[in-house]
């Protein structure tokens, strides 16, 4: 499931704040860090819930959109 938002960053307190873009009183604080720079690290509270993720940062040749090319038009879907 696709879910779109807002972030605000505020880079001194390395903090960012999502809000939801259905429901903009939904909103998620995470503390940032980044112990190595492949690896960022976000750690808050969704809801009730505490979360720690650890990220991992891929390089524009992991993208699809780019390992592939990109074509306006195909003659046979990608996917099939």
């Amino acid at each position: 499931m696709l879910t779109y938002a807002d972030v605000k960053l505020d880079t001194t307190a390395r903090h960012m704040t999502l809000a939801l873009a259905q429901d903009s009183t939904r909103t998620m604080t995470f503390a940032y860090s980044t112990p190595d720079t492949n690896h960022p690290e976000l750690i808050g509270l969704a809801g009730a819930d505490s979360l720690r993720m650890t990220l991992e940062r891929i390089g524009p040749h992991g993208m699809l959109l780019v390992d592939r090319g990109f074509h306006l038009v195909n003659e046979s879907p990608y996917n099939r």
